[in-house]
C-alpha cells in the first residue's frame, strides 16, 4: 500500500507542476482578456505579459502591436515563458481560430514597433518561421521594426542584472536606419548571460547590431547581420563585446555578415576576455568604400587581452579601412591561444595575434608564411559558385585543410567537412551533389568595388 501511495503522490505532484501552464492569445483588434481561447483574445502583448505565469505560452496573431513591452514575470527555477507566432500548425485553442490570423509573414505577420525588454530570465521569443540559409531575408513570423534616433529593439538585463537565458529566433529585427542621429543598438545587453539568437535578420542600425556588456555564453547562429553604418561622432560595430571576462564561452557561427562599417565587424574590447569560437561565417561588403573597418574584421583594441579565440572555416571577402587601404582581417593585441585555421581570405593585409595554418589566400606572401597555406591566384570567380551574386559556396575543392573534428565538422548547410575526402577551407564544404544556397541576396543599387 505504501508503494502505491508513493506512486500516487508522485503522479499528483507531476499533474500539479503542469496544471498551471496555460495558453494566452493576442490578436490585433481583439477585446478580451487574453485567456481561454481565440474568442477571448486581447490586443496587447503588454496585457498578455501581465497575465502570464511561468510555463505559459503567449500565441500572437498577425497584426501590428505598438508600445514598449517589459517581460518581467518573476522567475521560477528555469521554467520558461514562450512568446510564439500563431500558425495554422500551432496556435493552441481551436475555439475562435481563423487561418487568416496566422498566415502572414514579414510586414503582414506580427509586427512590433516598440522596444522589447527582458528584465527577468527564461524567455523564448519565437517567430517560428523565416531566416537561415535559403530564406535569410524572408518568411519571418515576427518583425520588430523600430524608428527614431537612439532606438533599441531588444533591451536585456540592463536595470537589475537579470535577463539571463533568453532565446530569440525567426525574427526580422529592423532598427531605425543607418546614419540616423542618436546611438541606436539593436540588441542592448547588460549582464545578460546565455543569450541565444538564431535564424534572425538583424539590420539597419547606426551604432551596433549587438552591444554586449558583461554578458557571457552568447550564441549567434544562422543569422544575417547587415547594414550597419554611422554618422560622424558615433562609434559602432556589428558586434561589440565588452567585459565578458575569462571563459566567455561565446560562439558566433554559421552567419552572414554583410555591409558592416566601423572599428570592426566583431570587436572584443575594453578588458581581459577569453573563450571565443567564431566559425563557419561569411564576411562581405557590397560597397567597400561606404562600409569599412578601421581595426580589422575581427579584432580588439590597443591594450586589450583577448585570448583563446578560435577563428575557423570562415570566408573573408575584400574589406578596407577608411582610407581605402588593405587591413589585417584578424587583429589581436596579444596572441595567447588564438588560432586562425581553414579560412578563405581574399585581399587581406595580414592576420595578427594568431597562430595560423591551412588557410587559403589570394596573396602568396601570406600563404607561404604558414603551415599548409594555400595560394590561390585564379580569383573569386574560379573558386565560388557565383561571386557576382554573393554566392560564396564552393564550385571546386580547395586544398585539404586540417581536420578540426568535433564541434566544427559541419558547415551552415549541414554538409560534413571532409565527407568527399577533402576538408575544404572556408565557410562551405564543396559538395557536387548539393544545390548551392545563396548566402544572402544582394542589395539593389549598391556599388560593387
Amino acid at each position: 500500500m505504501k508503494q502505491v501511495s508513493y506512486v500516487f503522490v508522485i503522479i499528483l505532484l507531476l499533474l500539479q507542476s503542469t496544471a498551471f501552464a496555460a495558453n494566452l492569445y493576442v490578436r490585433d483588434g481583439a477585446s478580451g482578456s487574453c485567456t481561454t481561447s481565440w474568442s477571448n483574445a486581447c490586443d496587447s502583448i503588454i496585457t498578455a505579459e501581465t497575465a502570464a505565469s511561468r510555463g505559459d505560452t503567449i500565441y500572437v496573431a498577425d497584426g501590428t502591436y505598438t508600445g514598449d513591452v517589459d517581460f518581467n514575470t518573476p522567475t521560477s527555477g528555469s521554467t520558461l515563458i514562450t512568446i510564439k507566432k500563431a500558425t495554422s500548425a500551432d496556435h493552441g485553442s481551436e475555439v475562435g481560430w481563423s487561418s487568416a490570423y496566422g498566415d502572414g509573414t514579414d510586414e503582414t505577420g506580427a509586427v512590433f514597433t516598440g522596444e522589447i525588454e527582458f528584465s527577468t530570465s527564461y524567455y523564448v521569443f519565437d517567430g517560428v518561421t523565416g531566416g537561415g540559409p535559403g530564406s535569410w531575408e524572408t518568411g519571418f513570423g515576427f518583425h520588430v521594426h523600430r524608428s527614431g534616433g537612439g532606438a533599441k529593439a531588444f533591451r536585456i538585463g540592463q536595470y537589475d542584472g537579470n535577463g539571463d537565458n533568453i532565446t530569440v529566433r525567426h525574427v526580422n529585427v529592423q532598427n531605425s536606419g543607418e546614419d540616423v542621429d542618436g546611438n541606436a543598438d539593436t540588441f542592448y545587453v547588460t549582464d545578460g548571460d546565455y543569450l541565444t539568437v538564431q535564424y534572425c535578420w538583424i539590420h539597419d542600425t547606426n551604432r551596433t547590431n549587438f552591444l554586449l556588456d558583461a554578458s557571457d555564453n552568447f550564441l549567434l547562429e544562422y543569422s544575417l547581420i547587415s547594414e550597419r553604418h554611422h554618422t560622424d561622432g558615433v562609434h559602432g560595430e556589428a558586434i561589440s563585446i565588452n567585459s565578458s571576462g575569462i571563459g566567455a564561452d561565446t560562439v558566433i557561427r554559421y552567419n552572414i555578415f554583410r555591409n558592416s562599417e566601423g572599428t570592426g565587424t566583431i570587436l572584443i574590447k575594453d578588458s581581459v576576455q577569453s573563450g571565443f569560437e567564431i566559425y563557419g561565417n561569411v564576411f562581405y561588403n557590397t560597397n567597400i568604400t561606404r562600409y569599412f573597418n578601421s581595426n580589422g574584421i575581427i579584432s580588439d583594441t590597443t591594450g586589450d587581452s583577448t585570448t583563446y579565440a578560435k577563428v575557423y572555416n570562415n570566408t573573408f571577402l575584400p574589406h578596407r579601412n577608411g582610407l581605402g587601404s588593405k587591413i589585417s582581417y584578424v587583429s589581436w593585441d596579444v596572441s595567447t591561444g588564438n588560432e586562425f585555421k581553414n579560412n578563405v581570405v581574399f585581399d587581406a593585409d595580414g592576420i595578427g595575434g594568431s597562430s595560423r595554418s591551412y588557410n587559403l589566400y589570394d596573396d602568396n606572401t601570406l600563404a607561404s608564411g604558414e603551415t599548409g597555406g594555400q595560394y590561390f591566384s585564379s580569383g573569386q570567380a574560379a573558386l565560388f559558385t557565383d561571386s557576382s551574386t554573393y554566392d560564396y559556396t564552393l564550385k571546386i575543392d580547395t586544398d585539404a585543410g586540417t581536420d578540426l573534428s568535433g564541434t566544427y565538422t559541419e558547415d551552415m548547410l549541414g554538409n560534413t567537412f571532409g565527407a568527399d575526402g577533402t576538408w575544404d577551407r572556408g565557410a562551405y564544404e564543396y559538395d557536387s551533389g548539393v544545390t548551392p544556397v545563396t548566402p544572402a541576396n544582394a542589395i539593389e543599387g549598391m556599388i560593387i568595388n
